[in-house]
């Protein structure tokens, strides 16, 4: 019709397919055009006031989506399509909960398809980082069908998002027992174990996601760091130099590989490794902390002072290289600035228990008993290691507080006997209370 210029009637439905494959085609423009002129033929048809509905959202023109579909409500309350698209033009301009009274409204409408009716809200909630939102949908869905094997995987994904650890693994456990080889669902799970510290279930998951899809390097890289956190370095560098092989200027393999030779003290192979990651890599913030661990272990303070400096330049808000900074410091007898760098560290991450070490340490180095006893109070609060509960215990007893002293002795002695005892060795005159102990 629009080749020859003519004027050609279509019924309703027909216009509906034209505009259909358009939006299927995301040919937006096409399906303006194709709209206007069936707008033309057809001015009162409900049906096609709410395709146009369709196509200004598809557009993206959502305040002028608003006012076609508030008309559209007026003459068709409850109109199943025209409330699932007030709730997602609500959620596209910033206002979900109001997008998810309509969803509510929709649903209690809804008596077939109820599931495609779920799935089409969840998945408006979800590209709009609403997992909150969605998961009460998806929970209704799975109570509904609860061998859809989709429903399991998008209410792991919310699970996961919400941190809800122990739902999260069983979700996606339940979604694996309908399809076992799912890379993404085995990675998934190999990520909350790793941020659990759950390591070797985490081992297990990701060498299933490589099994089954050997070409994401992700995948590989996730192994490699995997075995990294076990402490099998040989096993993590023989990952890393696979990927390599792929790709020989991989920035993030080789200052891994780098920090793995780290921890097996072979500082000149771990510095040629940071150095060809900085090379490629002048802004590689990593590189500069892992030259800056490695200089100050081998006893370079100052070269090591200058590169954990840089490290900062690229990544002020790191508390681990807080942390380095006041620890060379600390070496070089800088104490005021150890101090400044260990409290940055503390305001960036309140648990660092390291930087709260730190801390204590000094304080009991000169002389202020009182500040090293808080903070190794809080490093017990942290972590209760035994070492922090000695050195409470120890001034504890030097203030008279021998009951608390007591307690925390017998704390450290249960987790390892020989830091224990060691309280005996600084501080002798106790021997009074062994009894105790």
């Amino acid at each position: 019709m629009l080749r020859s210029n003519a004027i050609l009637y279509f019924d309703v439905y027909e216009f509906e397919n034209i505009i259909e494959y358009y939006l299927g085609q995301q040919s937006y423009t096409d399906a303006g055009r194709a709209i206007e002129i069936a707008r033309q033929q057809h001015p009162y048809s409900t049906d096609l006031q709410l395709k146009q509905a369709e196509i200004l959202v598809a557009q993206n023109k959502l305040k002028e989506a608003v006012d076609q579909l508030d008309l559209l409500s007026r003459i068709e309350n409850s109109n199943s399509q025209v409330l699932f698209l007030q709730g997602k033009v609500l959620v596209g301009i910033g206002n979900p909960t109001k997008g998810v009274d309509y969803f509510n409204m929709l649903l209690n409408l809804t008596v077939e398809n109820r599931i495609e009716t779920i799935e089409d809200i969840t998945a408006v909630l979800l590209d709009a980082g609403e997992a909150e939102l969605a998961l009460p949908f998806l929970e209704i869905a799975v109570s509904e069908d609860p061998d859809n094997e989709n429903l399991w995987f998008d209410i792991a994904y919310c699970y996961d998002r919400l941190d809800k650890v122990p739902e999260a693994i069983k979700a996606y456990t339940r979604y694996l027992d309908f399809d076992p080889f799912n890379d993404s669902a085995w990675y998934n799970l190999g990520l909350i174990y790793s941020r659990e510290s759950e390591h070797e279930k985490a081992l297990d998951a990701f060498e299933y996601a490589v099994a089954i899809n050997d070409d994401m390097s992700i995948y590989l890289l996730s192994l490699a760091h995997t075995y990294a956190s076990l402490e099998n370095y040989p096993k993590a560098i023989s990952l890393f130099d696979e990927m390599l092989e792929n790709d020989e200027n991989n920035t993030s393999a080789l200052c891994s590989i780098g920090e793995c030779y780290e921890k097996l003290e072979k500082w000149e192979v771990a510095s040629a490794f940071y150095e060809k990651t900085i090379i490629l890599d002048p802004e590689n913030s990593e590189a500069y902390f892992g030259l800056a661990v490695v200089l100050m272990e081998t006893g370079k303070l100052f070269e090591s002072l200058a590169h954990v400096k840089k490290a900062l330049k690229y990544d002020e808000v790191n508390s681990e290289y807080w942390y380095g900074l006041g620890k060379i410091y600390h070496k070089l007898g800088s104490n005021k600035e150890a101090i400044e760098a260990y409290q940055k560290a503390l305001e960036l991450e309140e648990d660092d228990v390291d930087s709260m070490a730190g801390l204590a340490y000094i304080y009991l180095e000169t002389g202020e008993k009182e500040l090293a006893y808080t903070r190794f109070l809080s490093c017990i609060e942290m972590a209760p290691e035994a070492e922090f509960l000695v050195q409470a215990a120890i001034l504890e007893y030097r203030k008279g507080q021998k009951n608390k002293a007591i307690d925390h002795v017998k704390k450290a002695i249960a987790l390892d006997a020989e830091v224990g005892n060691k309280f005996f060795c600084e501080c002798p005159e106790a021997k009074e209370i062994i009894d105790h102990i």
